[in-house]
């Protein structure tokens, strides 16, 4: 994984390329450079005007611990594990229709109808 650097004399950013070359993050100036070749997008940069420099990193994207990127062998592994953490949607729809019931019973006071007083 590669961090690179872009200044230029009106915005200094970064974007991110895997190790076989290709932008897979970016600061939202350079969105358009994601799915790109790396060095497609430094040699745009640098005519432009921009010095450009990159650092080397450890690799950081990944899911439940598991690296997403490598053969489609070793993205089984995050897969299975999104899909085990992933809820049925009428499960959601169930969470999301109980979020909203506290706030229509609010509406009412303790004794269920409106203006109406559990206080006798």
């Amino acid at each position: 994984m590669w961090l690179v650097r872009v200044e230029l004399p009106w915005a200094c950013f970064g974007f991110e390329v895997t190790d076989d070359g290709w932008v897979i993050e970016a600061a939202p100036i350079a969105a358009w450079t994601i799915g790109k070749g790396g060095r497609q997008v430094v040699g745009h940069y640098r005519s432009r005007g921009g010095r450009v420099s990159w650092e080397q990193v450890p690799h950081r994207l990944g899911y439940a611990g598991h690296p997403l990127t490598g053969s489609v062998e070793e993205l089984h592994a995050p897969v299975d594990a999104l899909d085990a953490d992933t809820v049925p949607e009428s499960y959601y729809q169930k969470v999301l229709a109980s979020r909203e019931e506290p706030a229509r019973a609010s509406m009412f006071r303790p004794g269920g109808e409106p203006g109406t007083s559990c206080v006798p």
